[in-house]
């Protein structure tokens, strides 16, 4: 089981892609400004943060404790799992294309995070634009880069 936000199932065998510091570009308080727009929840071991089948469109910071996510659909990739820890972010795909997630996410310990979905942002960007820009640049950075680990060609 992997546990880090830049580890990829199945993919030992490509070469170590060196991200910078996920918002390392974020000034002092620019997280107290974050949360001034989005949701800070609380899980409980076990418990879960969202299903397979959820259609809800919000992307998650996680503060604390350790995430998983299972793939429970039925093909390939079905039983695979991943773990998240503090810093890292999770729900990017239904954040960013609106379609049913194709994992379910559950807390394993305590669990805080903090919750943006589209209309959160939106807000943020309107007052903190900086910030906004931060957030799009960093998240786009990383998913390109999990596809070049996935196929260099795209």
């Amino acid at each position: 089981m992997t546990t880090g936000f830049f580890d990829y199932l199945g993919k030992q065998d490509q070469p170590a892609i060196k991200p910078r510091s996920l918002f390392s570009r974020f000034h002092d308080g620019d997280w107290e400004k974050i949360g001034e727009f989005g949701a800070v929840r609380h899980y409980l071991n076990g418990a879960k943060i969202f299903s397979a089948d959820s259609a809800e469109t919000s992307m998650f910071f996680l503060s604390s404790g350790t995430v998983e996510l299972t793939m429970d659909n039925p093909g390939a990739f079905s039983g695979r799992k991943v773990e998240f820890g503090p810093g890292s972010v999770f729900g990017l795909l239904g954040f960013f294309d609106g379609q049913t997630r194709g994992v379910r996410a559950v807390a394993r310990g305590p669990v805080e995070t903090l919750m943006l979905d589209r209309a959160m942002l939106e807000r943020l960007a309107a007052w903190h634009p900086r910030i906004a820009m931060i957030i799009l640049q960093d998240l786009g950075e990383t998913i390109a880069q999990k596809l070049r680990q996935y196929d260099p060609l795209i």
